[in-house]
């Protein structure tokens, strides 16, 4: 008796644990990969503190590429409706962390974030930006692999900074870059189902 009450116990316990742990977490069910609910981060002495709107999945050619989770400041103050235009406000810090499920070249990453450039920019915005283009080309040196993480910020001030495996590459400023880095996974022609990336705004 005694012990069949230690396992209801230890047991009951278990699952709450596991509660827990789930409520901590966001899961990419397509890959496996998990997030963490929330994200904080530091940037000129001014703490940020995110939270997870969505996690979605980018495939090309119907092979899975990497998870990619979404998260956005004082989540509270946005509701689902006209959410995408909330999210495209420099008012508040965002983020994307990509984890990656295949190993990729930085040519193929570089010439991915190109191609995209090329769709959101006129041709004389192109050439306007191409510092800021060529300067976060850059941050992608290094080729992906299995498991790697990718984080890209959008800081309010239009600051995009981009972290990989716990490194940070560097940063670039423009509002006007900002949108089109974020109009990948957020954009009218987003590379993954967008919906899915606020699918926990109220």
């Amino acid at each position: 008796m005694k012990n069949h009450l230690l396992t209801l116990i230890f047991g009951f316990g278990a699952l709450m644990n596991t509660h827990l742990n789930a409520e901590d977490t966001i899961l990419d069910k397509t890959t496996g990969k998990a997030f963490p609910a929330s994200v904080s981060f530091t940037n000129e002495g001014t703490n940020y503190n995110l939270e997870a709107t969505g996690v979605s999945t980018r495939t090309k050619f119907f092979v899975k590429v990497y998870s990619v989770a979404h998260y956005l400041q004082n989540l509270g103050d946005v509701n689902s409706k006209n959410i995408f235009n909330q999210i495209f406000n420099d008012d508040k810090a965002k983020q994307l962390t990509l984890i990656w499920v295949r190993d990729v070249d930085s040519r193929t990453i570089k010439d991915g974030y190109m191609d995209t450039f090329k769709k959101v920019f006129s041709h004389e915005q192109q050439k306007e930006l191409s510092g800021q283009i060529d300067q976060f080309l850059g941050f992608f040196n290094e080729n992906a692999k299995i498991n790697d993480k990718q984080v890209i910020r959008w800081i309010p001030g239009g600051i995009i900074e981009v972290e990989i495996n716990g490194v940070k590459k560097g940063q670039v400023k423009s509002v006007d870059f900002a949108k089109a880095v974020w109009g990948i996974w957020l954009g009218a022609k987003s590379v993954v189902p967008r919906n899915q990336l606020v699918s926990r705004v109220k």
